[in-house]
């Protein structure tokens, strides 16, 4: 198939994801090292608009743009394995958009192969905005959509190799971490599988200063052997949180634990990190992501990240 010329001026866009609809959201503008990427309703704020300085003329595969994103920051992650968390950071990364039917791919020139992909396709607030292996999938293709204002237009194109682009700067003052109320997810879709009833419990406590500690213990059935497996770990979060406890006997209906690999179970003991989402904990050990759902009461505030040490026991 020909290649196509495109272009994208200099100016502010919205990078609209092609299968939810929801846009890259940086978490709340914060301009912090590593602060979450994710998949967000689009409400018109700042720290969903990202600027690209430069103009970028490519054809097909062949140009490199470097993009990054944030207040000051850049779209950027750590490390490269399926499930990478995709964060904000000092340090740009350099990527290239690749011209699809529909939207743009974008894949880091560093490691082709890899696309910014938006977790399971799943519209909800704070989906984990991931790097995955490119399979050209509609949640690996964004649309990049003018802002309403912002918008420049240069008066002579200049055709650039690496330009960059970034999130405006988020202009309210004194942003509070929020929680969004948001009703248990009841369905059991692809690759997510069937906990058991009555083996799930949550306890947690902070304040000041203290780091809080955090206990799971869960067991659910794998889908494809119907054996019960239990996972049980600690995690210490890396920021101080309000008081939580959240404990009892989760059932089907209010606890799920979705995983995206076809690997069976992880085991052993593993390093771990996450976030703190509306009603959702997301954990990323090597190789794997895990969502953990479920009615949280209180709880941290969404956004929280915390790391650990995992014992992952096969039931």
């Amino acid at each position: 198939m020909a290649s196509q010329q495109h272009t994208l001026m200099p100016g502010v866009y919205i990078l609209k994801n092609v299968a939810t609809g929801t846009v890259l959201d940086l978490w709340h503008g914060s301009a912090g090292e590593d602060t979450p990427v994710t998949g967000y309703e689009l409400h018109g704020g700042d720290n969903q608009k990202a600027r690209c300085p430069n103009y970028i003329s490519y054809r097909g595969l062949e140009n490199d743009a470097g993009t990054g994103v944030v207040s000051g920051t850049y779209l950027s992650f750590k490390f490269v394995r399926p499930g990478t968390a995709v964060i904000a950071s000092a340090s740009p990364q350099r990527w290239r958009l690749c011209a699809c039917d529909s939207g743009h791919v974008l894949e880091p020139v560093a490691h082709p192969g890899y696309a910014l992909d938006l977790t399971g396709s799943d519209p909800s607030n704070e989906t984990p905005v991931i790097l995955y292996p490119n399979y050209a999938t509609s949640n690996q293709k964004w649309y990049f959509i003018p802002s309403s204002s912002g918008v420049t237009h240069p008066k002579a194109p200049v055709v650039v190799n690496n330009p960059q682009v970034r999130f405006e700067e988020q202009r309210t003052e004194n942003i509070q971490p929020k929680r969004v109320p948001t009703e248990p997810d009841k369905s059991l879709g692809p690759n997510r599988v069937d906990p058991q009833d009555g083996l799930g419990q949550i306890i947690a406590g902070g304040y000041k200063r203290i780091i809080s500690k955090y206990s799971f213990k869960w067991a659910w059935v794998d889908e494809q052997s119907g054996i019960p497996i239990g996972i049980a770990f600690n995690v210490n979060s890396d920021v101080p949180v309000p008081s939580f406890k959240s404990s009892g006997a989760p059932s089907v209906r209010t606890l799920q634990v979705k995983y995206d690999r076809d690997r069976g179970q992880p085991y052993g003991l593993s390093d771990f990190n996450g976030i703190i989402g509306s009603n959702r904990i997301y954990l990323e050990i090597p190789e794997w992501l895990i969502e953990i759902s479920g009615a949280i009461e209180g709880g941290p505030y969404i956004g929280t990240t915390f790391a650990g040490q995992g014992s992952w026991i096969s039931g």
